[in-house]
């Protein structure tokens, strides 16, 4: 798939209010989002602009300092202007169409705006005029699907990355990397000192249980934030699914397939042993879990190599964790973290959404998962130790020989970078 770069670095000035030094729980207020420069340059140059993204990620804050106006469809009053006279409501918003920029929250609430907006920007092309925001993907509703093709600009909005959540500018490392032939003429960094590398390692330790959701992750005591965590996920499985899946499961089922799948993150998806597990039928597990992506609460991954089907990420390690209940081992969750670092730097930066998949051979060979662009594929694993072992060397080789434009990330928790081959990188995971 052609993909287009929008942003290759950020301007450092965009971030210098923020320091190392900063108490990142007693000024979660101050971040600067990372999808702030794509969401502003897709608003200079269209009228309708979506800002995607799980529930509680910071959407309705960007908006709202972004635009003129703001209009939450969670709320009754406005939700039922909307959907007693859709062209009223946008008349009446835009104040006669004076305000340059409106935003709109949680708009999937009343699909029959969509027609309306379709209208107002097939009369009028000039850019900026409303920036929409939903928790739930747009392409999953049939009628705002075929109202908007062709007429916006759709954009995530992720948890934080590390970086993001301690006020640092975003590291661009992977968009380098994926660009070169091979790795043979880089220039290798020095290693951090000793000293910033334990603290880097501190706060990865502790994004690994609290994730990165805004308002939920700066939560100190331990009890409180599961169970805003969990007063969430409630929400999201007894309110938003149910509008994608008009099931008569009880909660605690549905919420025992997100369990599971938890516990199962990285691995294929096995319909029938998730029936077994959970108790719900096949055809209606197929449903749930595609509500849930659409839901920005899991992303999935088709499988190369040999294998076929998919494979599942959650979107918040917090969430992860929480569901996984301590029993996910610490490799794992590490694994987690580099995908949730390396995702993101693709996101934020690409026009379209650039391949994402897990390489897997029949015979055991298992990249966790790759990119893809038009610059080549870089694949990525995770090891323990410096020095990667023999099944790492394999699965690498395998990789190589299998994508001809392919590269190899192996991170690791300690301190130094490595050529190990001129297509193969060992790299530190406190580097991003």
């Amino acid at each position: 798939m052609a993909c287009s770069r929008v942003i290759k670095t950020f301007p450092i000035s965009a971030f210098s209010i923020f320091t190392s030094d900063v108490n990142i729980e007693k000024m979660p207020h101050l971040r600067k989002r990372y999808a702030e420069p794509a969401l502003l340059k897709a608003l200079s140059s269209s009228p309708l602009v979506g800002l995607l993204g799980h529930r509680q990620t910071g959407k309705t804050t960007l908006i709202s300092e972004l635009c003129d106006r703001y209009f939450s469809l969670d709320q009754k009053t406005e939700r039922e202007s909307a959907e007693a006279d859709p062209k009223k409501f946008l008349n009446r918003i835009k104040k006669g169409k004076t305000a340059h920029k409106v935003a709109l929250d949680e708009c999937q609430w009343v699909p029959d705006l969509f027609p309306a907006l379709k209208d107002e920007v097939r009369l009028s092309k000039k850019p900026g005029q409303y920036l929409l925001s939903g928790s739930v993907r747009f392409t999953s509703k049939k009628a705002i699907r075929e109202s908007l093709a062709g007429r916006i600009t759709l954009l995530e909005l992720l948890p934080f990355t590390l970086r993001e959540l301690l006020g640092e500018p975003p590291s661009t490392l992977f968009l380098e990397l994926i660009q070169m032939a091979d790795f043979s003429g880089y220039r290798l960094p020095s290693a951090l000192p000793k000293s910033i590398q334990h603290e880097r390692n501190k706060q990865i330790e502790k994004y690994l249980t609290h994730g990165g959701l805004p308002g939920i992750c700066f939560i100190r005591k331990d009890n409180e934030r599961s169970r805003r965590l969990n007063d969430l996920l409630d929400l999201i499985l007894d309110r938003d699914l149910r509008q994608l899946v008009p099931t008569t499961l009880r909660q605690e089922s549905i919420k025992k397939v997100l369990t599971t799948l938890a516990l199962q993150q990285g691995e294929p998806l096995q319909y029938q042993d998730l029936s077994r597990a959970t108790r719900v039928s096949v055809p209606t597990l197929k449903k749930i879990i595609s509500a849930l992506e659409s839901l920005f609460l899991i992303r999935q991954l088709p499988l190369e190599g040999g294998r076929k089907g998919h494979i599942a990420y959650f979107e918040d390690q917090g969430e992860h964790q929480l569901l996984g209940a301590g029993k996910i081992q610490k490799a794992q969750l590490l694994e987690h973290y580099l995908w949730l670092q390396m995702r993101a730097q693709f996101i934020y930066s690409y026009e379209e959404l650039p391949e994402f998949f897990q390489y897997r051979t029949r015979g055991g060979a298992i990249v966790p998962f790759a990119v893809r662009t038009q610059e080549g594929v870089l694949g990525f694993l995770w090891s323990p130790t410096e020095e990667p072992s023999l099944s790492l060397r394999y699965t690498a080789q395998s990789f190589l020989k299998t994508y001809s434009r392919g590269k190899i990330i192996i991170a690791h928790p300690g301190s130094t970078w490595h050529k190990f081959s001129d297509r193969i990188l060992i790299v530190p995971a406190s580097e991003f």
